[in-house]
């Protein structure tokens, strides 16, 4: 082998490396959809369903969902009243319990109706969610009168190590 030849294959070798080794913390980002039914102002824990999307480490998983509000405020914006509530939810699965701290913006629709949009990060976890980080937008609807239905959907990102 010539000396240009083995200089263009050592070349060729650090690029494939370096290419690998700044792929490998984009490919622990992984999609999730994390939802969750019940009922609103209920003790009884909600049902979460966490759905990963795209090739990760991250499974499917199902549980318990318990939140304790940590912060709630009303603002007015553009004449109109919103909740602004900062919860932390607890969810027990399958594969471990992590924790979410969820911060959204609550208005009511009218007619005993209420829609949230926001966000929410992952804080912690156990098990299978040990040493992740990460997060998304949130949005949920529930009704205050009847049932008390509670629907809520986050999607995101999280990132495994």
């Amino acid at each position: 082998m010539t000396t240009r030849a083995l200089v263009l294959a050592v070349i060729a070798a650090a690029v494939t490396l370096t290419s690998v080794a700044a792929a490998s913390p984009e490919a622990a980002k992984q999609r999730v959809e994390i939802t969750a039914k019940g009922f609103a102002n209920s003790v009884v824990p909600l049902k979460f369903v966490l759905t990963p999307y795209g090739a990760g480490t991250l499974e499917p998983d199902s549980g318990t969902e318990t939140a304790v509000v940590a912060n709630k405020r009303i603002v007015t914006r553009d004449g109109q009243t919103a909740f602004v509530i900062t919860w932390i939810s607890t969810c027990k699965g399958k594969h471990g319990t992590f924790v979410m701290r969820v911060r959204i913006d609550h208005v009511d629709a009218g007619n005993g109706f209420h829609i949230g949009t926001g966000t929410w990060r992952f804080v912690r976890g156990t098990d299978a969610y040990a040493g992740i980080t990460g997060g998304g937008r949130v949005a949920n609807a529930w009704i205050e009168f009847g049932s008390g239905a509670l629907s809520e959907r986050r999607e995101g990102f999280l990132t495994v190590p």
